[in-house]
């Protein structure tokens, strides 16, 4: 498994970019190719949040998620975002 620091991104993947719809290409300022391992999600909000911890510390955004639908889950269903069987 790889680690990836925010301090010092690897370029972004140009096989991953050009398989990108033409109109959004340019927008598109940082790709990484993350692990397959189930903890993807967990690995890219990491590395989009910028806490350049690396894709180890997915534990962390995990339990942080958790905890907000322990917390807010009322909140998710009432808007339609999740299902309550989901939460």
């Amino acid at each position: 498994m790889s680690s990836v620091s925010s301090s010092n991104p690897p370029p972004p993947p140009k096989k991953f970019i050009k398989k990108l719809p033409s109109h959004i290409k340019d927008h598109v300022h940082k790709v990484l190719d993350i692990d397959s391992d189930g903890n993807c999600v967990f690995q890219a909000v990491l590395y989009c949040m910028k806490l350049g911890k690396g894709q180890e510390n997915f534990v962390e955004v995990h339990q942080n998620l958790l905890d907000k639908l322990n917390t807010h889950g009322k909140w998710y269903v009432n808007k339609e975002i999740m299902d309550q069987q989901t939460l």
